[in-house]
């Protein structure tokens, strides 16, 4: 989170960093949600052969999002 806080520093106001900081801070803190979140990636990673593309959802060219639970286009 270092790097992004580095990277938000020459394009965001005083305030808005201070603000920034205190919500990264909260996610980050242990048994918040970040920490929480990462363990479950983790587990979700180690439980199935390719979990990414079981979820994939495909924007079509009208606006519809399709997914099949296959991550393949909808017929």
């Amino acid at each position: 989170m270092a790097d992004y806080i580095r990277a938000l520093e020459p394009v965001t106001e005083p305030a808005q960093l201070v603000r920034t900081k205190a919500i990264i801070q909260q996610f980050t803190a242990p048994n918040a949600l970040g920490p929480r979140l990462h363990q479950y990636l983790l587990d979700r990673r180690e439980a199935e052969d390719n979990w990414g593309k079981s979820k994939l959802k495909i924007l079509q060219s009208d606006g519809k999002v399709s997914d099949n639970g296959q991550g393949q286009l909808n017929d």
